[in-house]
């Protein structure tokens, strides 16, 4: 009785290790091919859709795959700048420089990693030309009776309205002149008012503090809304560079920041590289200089 298992168990044992070896036979006999090899199709039709003095916008024409195309590379002068994820077949290159010429190729990528060739070249010359808004007196006081919930009148309370204009109307920058937020320039009516309508452009503004937003102790809540694009907290001056214009931004609530006459601080460091003694509170670094600053209004 005790052979008799013990033929058994051999048997067994036997058995599984023929079933295991079938299984890795199966295994090894897998033709390498199913694995992705596949790379997809190169895209086709890049192309910019436009271009300024900051940016450049590129598409193209998707790519097809034996199993799925999962990204592009996007290639400026000879070196990956970005991944854009499929299905998105377009990019805006952020980094560039005024007045300069870049050459532009894209590839498709799969989940195997396998690359297609890359795309025909494209070369575009940004701008050195810029396009500016300008305004200021901009947004109502939300307890003021043309409000409306912010649609306003055909006359007055115009913050929806005007900027309308603004977005998507391919301007460079946003020059906000002061008196943004009327009535007193409160942290509280920014976010109602102001944000939801020039708030919209705020990426490209360059505001200027006026007399309205000094309603709030050292116009606190116009620096805390704007953050840097404000300038050095408490003075409201600065500059910038724009395209190949220097363009600085002038305090001219003159009793708010020590006075404007020659040889005050706001004059003499107006800009990084002040002229001796102040006598001209501007020196630029570039081509050309502008000047943009407010009249003070009584409301």
């Amino acid at each position: 009785m005790g052979g008799e298992r013990a033929v058994r168990r051999r048997v067994l044992i036997a058995t599984a290790i023929l079933a295991d070896l079938l299984v890795v036979s199966v295994v090894a006999s897998t033709p390498a091919a199913a694995a992705d090899s596949t790379p997809p199709s190169t895209p086709k039709n890049l192309h910019v859709t436009s271009s300024s003095t900051s940016e450049v916008d590129l598409a193209w024409n998707a790519s097809s795959d034996n199993v799925a195309v999962t990204a592009y590379l996007v290639i400026r002068d000879g070196h990956r700048i970005a991944r854009v994820n499929a299905p998105k077949t377009t990019y805006a290159d952020t980094s560039v420089d005024a007045n300069k010429s870049y050459t532009y190729r894209v590839r498709a990528r799969d989940a195997a990693g396998n690359r297609s060739k890359v795309s025909r070249r494209v070369v575009v010359t940004t701008s050195d030309q810029v396009v500016v808004a300008a305004a200021g007196d901009v947004a109502c006081d939300p307890s003021d009776p043309n409000y409306h919930g912010g649609t306003g009148t055909s006359t007055a309370c115009r913050q929806l309205s005007t900027s309308n204009l603004l977005v998507n109307g391919g301007f460079d920058a946003v020059l906000a002149l002061g008196d943004l937020q009327y009535n007193s320039g409160s942290l509280d009516d920014f976010n109602q008012v102001y944000d939801p309508t020039w708030g919209r452009v705020k990426s490209i503004t360059y505001p200027i503090v006026g007399n309205h937003e000094y309603g709030q102790s050292n116009a606190e809540d116009y620096f805390t809304y704007f953050g840097s694009r404000a300038g050095p907290v408490g003075k409201g001056y600065y500059s910038f560079d724009l395209g190949s214009w220097h363009i600085v931004a002038i305090n001219s609530e003159c009793d708010q920041v020590g006075g404007c006459g020659t040889g005050s601080s706001r004059g003499c460091r107006a800009t990084p590289a002040p002229t001796t003694g102040c006598s001209r509170s501007v020196r630029s670094t570039s081509t050309r200089t502008r000047t943009a600053s407010r009249t003070r209004s009584s409301g």
